[in-house]
């Protein structure tokens, strides 16, 4: 369509997504004027250009040095091995070949009623991992790795503490002391072998696990725990060897780790028991780890590594007991102690680096030592406590970032499990997914960022498309959505509902502090025991007991009569008189705030305050569409909100400015102290790598609804461009057609 056939034409925004929805045909090109010009020249083909530059680009191709491959594996990071834990590779190096997530977006979460064995198994895209149920029998789940759906759950056995394995597609647990059963990955039973030879009644003791372990064999370490009793018996091979670990007795006798080999006689097999170590009285020996030709073992404050043969290498004594480790891999021990990530040199027997561990919280029952540092080519994740997840530089110890997980220690705390470029966690009775923004390195751009958009993963379509083409006036619309307001985080004060992360850990603590976001107030209906007559939309520290300095919350809220508010819990609420939020609408809300000063943005428009204290906000009990800060909440917001920010810094009223013209699916402001940006556009992971919350988790479900939204800077457009191609897109598993359109305006 060239500029004169629409000379004589006025049209609305909505009836040109109209007329994009009708289109089926790549051809198709919209050149809108909305205000009367001078003279009318043809424009640039822009949308189309831009169509066909993202349908001829791969993601490989765009993401190449771009910060969209900060937070995904597209740029040389192979995902395609499934080994979930160290030691498996065939170099037995102790590190897996392939990479974990790059930042901690939550994938999915999948919550049990009792206890998950420590010690999960991922491998040709699924989840195995049992359920301690008691005499009702243990269970084994069967889960789709990628979308956390069940695929099979079936009772194992009474009360077995054992690690499933996976072996050429087919899943091994016990189903009782003589017996393991294999199961098809769908579930179905094919089998059961026994497992007479596994005893080691030498020792006194009795290995639950699987006898045949291989390179081919996939568990999470390849060990068990007896559940009664303080014997605990665990096993790890590589480099052909097989070295077990004891604890020590109720009855005095020193916890041990042995050599085993494994012999053939006949039809039969027979454990030969080699070199045997004493290794002290105290209780929480862990499982031993095999890198080339050492072993490693903790128990109590110390670590031992061996060589192969049995001769000492490392002894070291730390100032608190192992909660973790060691994992060894290329030469170098990593153990997690209560408060603290050590990388050991074996060959200098000499510590690398000590990195501090967040918020270490004591766990409650025997299992805490079988938490496993996961190593791979450049991270070290933890799960120090049932709180964080964190991970390290694995060569500097640098923290990268600490994930809460929503919850309180738990008694069962499992290992980290890297697979397909993910890491999966047991942590008591939920089962946590964590991985980077996925999207196959060879599919277009266009097809990459609309199948995230369907398939509520806007966070990650949008840095994939602001970071690797970054002109801030392109938009993408699927059957008329704009594709950042195709799922939206929905809250509802009516169902009583609340989202809080618990445990965050990167929040500012002291001025200046600025936040942002996207609000599409319902109603404010405030059920709040104090009448304060405000819901929040972004807050977190505790209530202040006094004001010195200042208050310790940080509390971002809308009043009764729609206008957006500050309180701290030291300065009173501040309700300004200036502008005001349109309910059943789309509102852009910011706040700066700088010492005592306080300046409100409501839609482009701002109004200054001033409080009487200086802000010192506590960094915990973050919480989006409530406000709790230690105690119960009942402020919470009813509507949607999206693209929330917040920065450790002023933002200039210039670059809120920039936040509005963008809209909820533009970027940070960059190199401004971010601290948090939650798109909450399909989840509700921290996008900014910090990782401050994942809210959404099992605990406090978040809805998800398509909007109406539509970017101010497109609204007030002086010139459209869209170009539409009808694209098949897989949604959840599901191929469906849909009507995908590019559209570039200009203001």
């Amino acid at each position: 369509m060239n500029a004169d056939n629409v000379k004589g034409f006025i049209f609305t925004v909505d009836a040109i997504f109209a007329m994009v929805v009708a289109a089926a045909a790549v051809s198709i090109l919209l050149y809108i004027h909305f205000t009367p010009q001078i003279s009318y020249q043809e424009p640039a083909s822009e949308a189309y250009s831009v169509m066909q530059t993202l349908l001829s680009t791969t993601v490989a191709q765009a993401a190449a040095g771009s910060t969209y491959a900060n937070y995904s594996y597209v740029a040389g990071n192979s995902s395609q091995y499934t080994w979930p834990m160290f030691g498996h590779d065939a170099a037995d190096s102790g590190a897996t070949p392939g990479y974990g997530p790059q930042f901690p977006r939550l994938l999915w979460d999948f919550g049990t009623k009792d206890d998950i064995v420590p010690g999960i198994s991922v491998a040709d895209g699924v989840v195995a991992f049992v359920e301690v149920t008691g005499t009702a029998g243990s269970r084994l789940f069967i889960l789709n790795a990628t979308t956390g759906k069940v695929i099979a759950n079936t009772t194992v056995g009474n009360n077995f503490i054992v690690s499933p394995m996976i072996y050429n597609h087919e899943i091994g647990t016990a189903n009782s002391g003589d017996f393991f059963n294999f199961y098809s990955e769908n579930g179905t039973n094919i089998g059961e072998v026994q497992a007479q030879d596994i005893s080691l009644n030498s020792t006194g003791s009795a290995f639950n696990n699987y006898f045949q372990i291989s390179k081919d064999l996939v568990s999470s370490s390849n060990f068990t725990e007896q559940l009664s009793g303080t014997i605990g018996s665990y096993l790890a091979y590589g480099n052909g060897a097989y070295i077990a670990s004891n604890q020590p007795t109720t009855g005095g006798s020193p916890g041990t780790i042995s050599s085993f080999g494994l012999f053939s006689q006949g039809t039969a097999r027979e454990w030969m028991q080699g070199w045997t170590r004493n290794l002290g009285s105290v209780l929480n020996t862990t499982p031993p780890s095999i890198s080339g030709n050492y072993v490693g073992v903790g128990w109590g404050s110390n670590l031992s590594v061996y060589s192969l043969n049995g001769s000492r290498v490392v002894a070291l004594t730390f100032p608190t007991r192992l909660s973790g480790g060691p994992a060894l891999a290329n030469g170098s021990a990593y153990a997690i102690t209560g408060n603290a990530l050590y990388s050991i040199n074996i060959t200098s027997n000499s510590i690398t680096y000590a990195s501090n561990i967040l918020t270490p919280t004591a766990s409650t029952g025997s299992s805490l030592f079988e938490r496993m540092p996961a190593i791979t080519p450049n991270i070290v994740y933890v799960l120090a406590n049932g709180q964080l997840f964190e991970a390290f530089n694995r060569w500097t110890g640098q923290r990268l970032w600490a994930a809460p997980l929503n919850g309180t220690p738990f008694k069962r705390i499992g290992d980290v499990a890297i697979s397909g470029g993910n890491a999966y966690i047991s942590d008591g009775t939920t089962l946590f997914a964590f991985g980077g923004c996925s999207s196959s390195p060879q599919e277009s751009l266009l097809q990459a960022i609309a199948t995230m958009y369907v398939n509520g993963e806007g966070g990650c379509a949008n840095l994939l498309l602001n970071s690797t083409y970054g002109t801030g006036n392109i938009g993408i619309f699927i059957n008329g959505t704009y594709g950042p307001a195709y799922k939206l985080a929905n809250f509802s004060s009516l169902q009583g509902s609340q989202f809080i992360s618990f445990q965050a850990i990167n929040l500012p603590t002291s001025s200046p502090i600025s936040a942002a976001a996207w609000v599409y107030p319902y109603s404010v209906q405030d059920v709040a025991s104090d009448n304060g007559n405000f819901v929040g939309v972004l807050s977190y520290g505790t209530k202040s007991t006094g004001c010195t300095p200042g208050g310790n919350s940080f509390v971002f809220a809308i009043t009764s009569l729609f206008r957006p508010s500050f309180s701290d819990y030291c300065n009173n609420a501040v309700e300004t008189n200036g502008p005001t939020l349109s309910p059943n609408a789309w509102n852009f809300i910011g706040i700066s705030a700088s010492g005592s000063n306080i300046i409100f943005y409501v839609n482009n428009q701002s109004e200054s305050m001033t409080v009487k204290n200086t802000i010192t906000p506590v960094s915990k009990f973050l919480t989006i569409g409530d406000v709790d800060n230690g105690g119960p909440g009942g402020r919470v917001f009813n509507g949607i909100i999206a693209g929330v920010q917040l920065y450790g810094n002023v933002l200039t009223a210039n670059q809120m400015t920039q936040l509005y013209n963008e809209g909820l699916g533009g970027m940070p402001i960059q190199n401004n102290s971010l601290a948090g940006w939650w798109p909450l556009e399909g989840d509700g992971s921290d996008y900014s790598g910090n990782g401050n919350g994942n809210f959404g988790i099992a605990r406090y479900p978040l809805n998800y609804v398509s909007s109406n939204y539509m970017p101010p800077s497109l609204k007030s457009a002086f010139e459209v461009s869209a170009a539409s191609v009808p694209m098949l897109l897989n949604v959840n598993g599901t191929y469906n057609t849909y009507n995908v359109s590019v559209v570039v305006w200009r203001k």
